[in-house]
């Protein structure tokens, strides 16, 4: 029986999450056709298996990615890895260890908390 942690990580105060910048990978731009037309789809950034996303209050976005980083887009770019978060077992694609969703607190603005599972 494999039992899933999860951890609450404060981040500190809505907007004062301090993080380093990566450039993104821009790609070509595509057309893909829907059912309601065609969808333009460009690539803003590179992540390797991403899982979990949360809104902040904000407006920036956390993600996580299976490996064990925790990133936030703000939009234009994709942060470095969020230093601080737990370790995880992560043995590749096919596993199911490494970081998987992540929630932020209802009242994040007053204690800064977030919540991942791995």
């Amino acid at each position: 029986m494999r039992v899933t942690a999860i951890s609450a990580v404060a981040l500190t105060a809505a907007g004062s999450i301090g993080v380093a910048v990566a450039q993104p990978a821009a790609g070509p731009v595509e057309f893909v056709p829907s059912s309601e037309g065609r969808l333009k789809v460009e690539r803003l950034a590179t992540l390797q298996f991403p899982w979990g996303m949360a809104g902040l209050p904000d407006g920036r976005l956390l993600i996580t990615e299976k490996p064990g980083r925790l990133r936030i887009w703000d939009g234009t770019v994709l942060s470095e890895p969020i230093e601080g978060v737990p370790e995880v077992v992560y043995r590749g694609a096919r596993d199911q260890g490494g970081f998987l969703d992540v929630a932020v607190e209802p009242q994040f603005e007053d204690n800064g908390l977030g919540y991942l599972s791995y």
